[in-house]
């Protein structure tokens, strides 16, 4: 399970995939998903989401 928590730990989006599914390839699918539900200021991530792709989807995403 891929989760997306607010800062309370709040559960704001989830998906389930298979245990070979490596959680930076839904980095930005869930960010795309999350954008449509809530505004959020930023995104914070562990050291396994570190890609330019991801950072660079990211900071276009907030900069609008």
């Amino acid at each position: 399970m891929h989760l997306d928590v607010s800062d309370s730990g709040f559960p704001l989006n989830a998906v389930v995939t298979g245990a070979n599914v490596h959680d930076n390839r839904l980095a930005i699918p869930m960010e795309k998903m999350l954008e449509e539900k809530v505004r959020s200021c930023y995104s914070l991530m562990d050291a396994g989401y570190d890609a330019k792709v991801i950072s660079g989807f990211i900071l276009n995403t907030h900069e609008q």
